[in-house]
This record gives C-alpha cells, sequence and structure tokens, in this order.
C-alpha cells in the first residue's frame, strides 16, 4: 500500500499477534476522495454510484457510497468488552472513536407495548415521555398453537403424525380463509416437495413459505436493525501531511491500539482499550508538549432535536441523552416504534485546564502532558419485553462512580490481566516458507500488496484467482507468509473474546452488573 511519504522509521511487530500500518487513514481516504478526514464518513451513506474502485469485485466495478463508507471502516481497528465496543481511526486531521452499545437497536419488544400505567403506546413520542414500557401479547418467536400448522390435527383433536395426510391445519379462520391448504400441514408438503421448475411446483413452494411465514415467524417478521452509539471526535488541530513516523496497531494479546507519531518535533501517543472489568471505552493521550486539542460527543441520531440533549456535568463532563430515532415507523404495528433510549457520558481527567463548549458537546483541553478520556453509557433495555426509561441514568452513575475511583494505570493494569487472560487460553505457531519474517510488513500489505507504486486496494480482482493473478493481486501468504494465517487465527479470536463475555464481573468498589445480551 502507498506509504505516508513522511514515514521515516522502519518498524518492526510480532507478525502473529500485532495489527499494524503506517498508512494513515488520511491517506487512505485519498485514494478515493470523497472524504476529508475519518469524522466524515457516515455509517447512513446513500447508496448511489461513486466513482472509487471496488477491490473484491471485477475490473471496473464500483463502489456505491454506503459500500464504500463501510470500507473506509475496515481501516479502523476493533477494541470491545462484549457490552461496549469502539472502532479507532488513528486520524490525525481528526480522530475518531466510533462506539457501539449491544443494545441500541430501533424499534421496540416484539408485542403491544404498555407503560407503567396500562397505557397502550404507539408512537415515538409515547414511548419517550414513558417510565416503563412492557410488551403484552408478545409476538415474537412464535404463534400461539403453531403445531396446528406444522404437523396438524388428526381426528381427536391431538398433533397428527409429521408428515401424516388429511391433517386439520391451523384454525377455523385460516380454514375458511385458504380451503387448499387446510387438509395439507407445513410437515406434509416438506415431504412430499416436487423440486421441479415446473410452473406448479415453483408455486407450491412459493406458497409453502408463505404459509411458514404465517404461521411460525410472528411479527414484525424482519429483525430489526443494530443502531451506533456514539462517536468521540478528537481534534489537534493537527494535517496529516506534516506528521512522521506515524505508526497505528492493534495487539491482539492485550486489546489496545496505539497511535503514534512525530509532530514539528513534538512525538505524540494515544492508546485506546474497552475495559471489561470497569466497563468504560478509555484513551490515554501523552505527549511531549503541552496539549491543546478538542474532544466532541457525537451521535448520529440527532436529527430530531426534540430527542436528543447535550448537558454539562463539570468543565470536564458533558453528558448525552437521546432516543434511537432512525427507522420509526410510528404505526402502533409490533417492533416497528423506537422505544430504545441511551445516555453517554464523556469525562477527561489530566493536568491540563479543561472547558466545556456554549453547546454542551465538547470538552476543550489547554496545557498538560497527559490527558485520559473515558466514555460510559447505558440503554433502558432490561429484558426482551421491557424497557426502563430509568435505567440508562442509574447505570451510568454506576459506571461513573466506579472509574472515577481508580487512577488511569489502575484500569489500565486491570484491563491487560483480564484481557490477557483470556487471550492467552489458545495459541498456534507456523514456521514462514523459507524462515522470511514479516514483521517489518504492515498489515494491510501483507493482506493486499501493492501492485506498483499504488495500493493494492486500488485494483479489482473479484473472487477468481485468474483474475487476481492478471491483475497482479496477491498477498504474502503466497510468498510464504505462513504466519499471516496464524494472525488471521489469533483476529479471530480477539473478536470473539471482544464481542461476547458473561454478563457480571466484580470490581474492587463492589459488583458492576452488566445487562446481557439479548435484544430484540
Amino acid at each position: 500500500m502507498a506509504q505516508n511519504k513522511n514515514i521515516k522509521t522502519a518498524r518492526y511487530f510480532d507478525p502473529e499477534t500485532v495489527m499494524w500500518t503506517n498508512n494513515t487513514i488520511e491517506s487512505v481516504l485519498a485514494e478515493g476522495g470523497i472524504y476529508s478526514n475519518a469524522a466524515e464518513v457516515n455509517p447512513n451513506a446513500e447508496k448511489t454510484a461513486v466513482d472509487v474502485q471496488n477491490p473484491y469485485n471485477s475490473e471496473g466495478t464500483n463502489y456505491n457510497g454506503w459500500e464504500y463508507s463501510e470500507y473506509i471502516w475496515t481501516h479502523f481497528y476493533p477494541i470491545g468488552n462484549g457490552r461496549m465496543a469502539a472502532m479507532v481511526a488513528g486520524g490525525i486531521d481528526k480522530e475518531v472513536i466510533q462506539i457501539n452499545e449491544d443494545t441500541v437497536w430501533d424499534g421496540s419488544p416484539y408485542g403491544t407495548l404498555t407503560d407503567e400505567n396500562g397505557n397502550v403506546l404507539t408512537t415515538l413520542e409515547e414511548t419517550y415521555n414513558a417510565s416503563k414500557i412492557t410488551a403484552v401479547d408478545m409476538t415474537s418467536g412464535s404463534v400461539k398453537e403453531e403445531w396446528k400448522y406444522y404437523r396438524g390435527a388428526d381426528e381427536n383433536g391431538n398433533p397428527a403424525e409429521i408428515g401424516a395426510a388429511d391433517t386439520v391445519v391451523g384454525d377455523r379462520e385460516f380454514r375458511e380463509k385458504f380451503e387448499d391448504y387446510a387438509g395439507e400441514s407445513i410437515a406434509y408438503r416438506a415431504l412430499n416437495m416436487d423440486n421441479s421448475d415446473d410452473e406448479e411446483a415453483v408455486q407450491n413452494r412459493w406458497d409453502m413459505e408463505s404459509l411458514v411465514e404465517y404461521a411460525f415467524l410472528g411479527q414484525p417478521k424482519t429483525q430489526r436493525a443494530y443502531k451506533s452509539f456514539a462517536e468521540v471526535y478528537l481534534d489537534f488541530g493537527q494535517k496529516s501531511e506534516n506528521a512522521e513516523n506515524y505508526v497505528k496497531s492493534l495487539d491482539l494479546t492485550t486489546g489496545i491500539v496505539t497511535v503514534e507519531y512525530d509532530y514539528n518535533g513534538t512525538h505524540f501517543k494515544r492508546e485506546s482499550f474497552a475495559s471489561y472489568p470497569d466497563q468504560t471505552v478509555a484513551t490515554h493521550i501523552e505527549s511531549d508538549s503541552d496539549l491543546n486539542f478538542l474532544a466532541q460527543l457525537h451521535t448520529y441520531h440527532n436529527a430530531m432535536p426534540e430527542y436528543y440533549s447535550y448537558e454539562k456535568v463539570s468543565d470536564s463532563e458533558v453528558k448525552l441523552k437521546a432516543d434511537v430515532t432512525d427507522r420509526s415507523s410510528d404505526d402502533g404495528y409490533p417492533g416497528t416504534v423506537n422505544a430504545i433510549q441511551f445516555e453517554a457520558r464523556m469525562f477527561l481527567e489530566g493536568d491540563g485546564k479543561f472547558s466545556v463548549s456554549e453547546d454542551n458537546t465538547t470538552v476543550s483541553v489547554k496545557g498538560g502532558k497527559t490527558a485520559d478520556i473515558y466514555v460510559v453509557g447505558a440503554t433502558n433495555y432490561v429484558d426482551y419485553k421491557t424497557l426502563d426509561n430509568s435505567k440508562q441514568g442509574a447505570d451510568c452513575d454506576k459506571y461513573e462512580t466506579n472509574v472515577k475511583s481508580k487512577t488511569y494505570e489502575t484500569i489500565k493494569a486491570r484491563h491487560l490481566e483480564d484481557f490477557s487472560e483470556q487471550f492467552s487460553k489458545t495459541g498456534l505457531n507456523l514456521e514462514n516458507t523459507g524462515g522470511t519474517s514479516y514483521g517489518d510488513t504492515p498489515t494491510d500489505e501483507r493482506v493486499r500488496t501493492g501492485v506498483g507504486e499504488n495500493s493494492g486496494f486500488l485494483k479489482g480482482a473479484g473472487s477468481s484467482l485468474s483474475n487476481a493473478d492478471a491483475n497482479g493481486i496477491h498477498s504474502t501468504y503466497s510468498d510464504g507468509d505462513n504466519q499471516l494465517a496464524v494472525l488471521e487465527f489469533n483476529y479471530g479470536k480477539y473478536l470473539i473474546i471482544s464481542g461476547s463475555r458473561e454478563g457480571r464481573e466484580a470490581s474492587t468498589e463492589g459488583e458492576i452488573d452488566i445487562p446481557e445480551s439479548q435484544p430484540f
């Protein structure tokens, strides 16, 4: 991949356990020319064509806007604790730490929504104003007495043998409405299916699919969408073209993303991780000279002003409260009315001076050699049928109190002990062909080697080996880099650890309850 022209220092990392690059995110963006910095990368980008080659399709096939944004997002490095996770861009012009929380979804529990007084809720405004939301007459998962559709009833009204003919299917209303299916259960149709291309056979298969949807899938039939939570934007007033010795790395054994570079003679270093023991996304910043930067708490759920707000808590802390407002139908149909509310808090510690902007979104840092940024967050999600609109605030109180009772060094040490224990449970080692080491080769160049002076990601190859060969596209695995396969194995293990953890963990100050991951 084309490197930052100002890179001077060669680096070496463990080729089996560290992902790294010396190519800035701004250089990746410059290849396409659609976004100028990482903060502009939009997860809700339109699916219209853009003039950027999709390297994973054949030559000449371009991305649409949403696909291109997703591609850029894959150049961020992930951190996670099972409940909260983040993607770290490693930006210089503007750093982006995009944070998710595992219960931030659009929609609501699948059923009739009622408030604490038993009133039925059918709009976003009503769910916003409720104190507690409970779903009754649940519609998710299955339909009551669905066996009557799957296997049908015998002459005595009991479940018939699976696949039996001439059964009584469904209820009276169904049999009167669909007379042709009244005696043929789903099991019977499946065991006697005609898989030919005959027009009648195709229609029969379609009819059975419709019957399955009617009898089994409940309402709504499609799963609601996972949504973004909040972002931290860091603005140092710097330009990537003036940075030297840039390196971004993810150590899979520790779960820490590190960004380092030199700027006008000053060395800057950032490290980010998502702590499981202390339930926070933490970023530590240090430099050789006084810091001067802005930390902004952002959310994409800001299209409807009445459903989000920022608050100054102190000179070093801001609070965001918001509803998930994207894709709300507001029609009372089960699962379609957005009911998830969340809260995010960003607070900073360090030896500089802090102040908050007039719109209460941004903390300014002036002076000091170090600064620590913490984000805690929670939603009103209790379980798959219950939401409590006071829960997010109470949970954030608990998480924040715990974090503020510890130093950064303590929080980092607890994270390292916890994460390293998980990662070290399995291991894999392979020797490279010819004994060559690729520890000094950036991971993106190992995955997709450059073509001439250009990045390998500017060429299309599709899934055909012949197309890849014709376009000069390959990985260093083809050159004997077997440790690339080990890195891939370790990355998979890392993502499992980061994305799925148990629902409770002790802190030195007591127990921290962590909601189970069971969204709608």
